[in-house]
């Protein structure tokens, strides 16, 4: 006897449960940051909670959450990009270890965004199944 949690588990794969993973802690980690910095940058606000939704959204399997996830990729890497290429080209004096850090987790924003996106589109035939097989149950 399957149970639906049993079923949801299988389906979903460690590849996707990783790409839901990134894009929820990708969307956190940008909103802290956006929230902190550059709160009148409302689009950047609700480009994180986009991603956060998408990265529910594929946890739950919904068939939904790839087409958002296809939608809010490139706009995460562009964000991350441009941000990386405009903190580089501050000129400072004293690097400080926190600039270094920040512009290292853009740069692993960015290689990240572009697995999970192909993760996204290998593993596109697993997302709404599960919600079809319960309901055939």
């Amino acid at each position: 006897m399957s149970y639906m949690g049993e079923t949801t588990k299988t389906n979903r794969g460690i590849t996707l449960l990783f790409a839901s993973c990134f894009y929820i802690a990708v969307g956190i980690y940008l909103l802290i940051f956006s929230l902190g910095r550059a709160v009148d940058l409302w689009i950047l606000i609700v480009l994180n909670i986009a991603s956060i939704i998408a990265g529910i959204g594929l946890f739950m399997l919904k068939r939904w959450s790839f087409w958002l996830a296809i939608a809010v990729s490139p706009l995460l890497i562009t964000v991350a990009a441009s941000t990386l290429v405009f903190s580089t080209g501050i000129p400072t004096v004293d690097i400080a270890m926190q600039g270094t850090l920040f512009e290292a987790s853009l740069a692993i924003i960015i290689v990240l965004t572009i697995i999970s996106f192909l993760i996204v589109l290998v593993n596109s035939d697993k997302l709404g199944k599960a919600s079809q097989k319960s309901s055939e149950s």
